[in-house]
This record gives C-alpha cells, structure tokens and sequence, in this order.
C-alpha cells in the first residue's frame, strides 16, 4: 500500500508545466488534488498529472470531496470576514 501524502499546501514547484496541458479540466486544481491525494490523473495518449502518483482509487473520490469542501469552507469564511471588515470601516 503506498504511503499517504503529508497534510499540508502542496508545494508550487510540482504544479510546473501544468498550463501546458491541453485540457481545460486538466489545469492548477486538478492537479494540485492529484498531488494532494498522492494519485495520477489523466487522459490515455493526452496528458498526465503526478506522473509518479499511483493510480486513483474509489476511496480517492471521498478524500477529494472533504478536501475540497473545506477548502470552500475556508475561503468563505475569508469572504465572510473581509466583508465584515470592509462593513466595520464604513460604520466608522
């Protein structure tokens, strides 16, 4: 069984040469959750992301579900307090 990636931000210098690839779904966020997740994504004879991961399984699409919702989660709660930041000046 292959080791499960660190927690953490997946690190830029591994996402080069991702604007090369020729499919618009193959772009930064598919292939930061493939080197998130440890696994290879692509299309036969097109292109490939994490070249070196090891293939995707069922349990995988779980995993990139809760990962990606709490990105979401995070981001709208930045949202949520740059908001209230910019209201508080306005009361000011």
């Amino acid at each position: 069984m292959a080791a499960r990636p660190p927690d953490g931000p997946v690190p830029v210098g591994r996402l080069d040469g991702v604007k090369l690839k020729p499919s618009p779904n193959s772009g930064w966020p598919m292939a930061a959750m493939a080197l998130r997740l440890g696994i290879r994504l692509g299309k036969p004879g097109v292109y490939v992301l994490n070249e070196g991961g090891r293939g995707a399984a069922a349990a995988d699409t779980a995993r990139a579900a809760r990962l990606a919702a709490r990105g979401v989660a995070w981001a709208g709660a930045c949202a949520t307090a740059a908001i209230g930041c910019i209201a508080l000046r306005g009361v000011a």
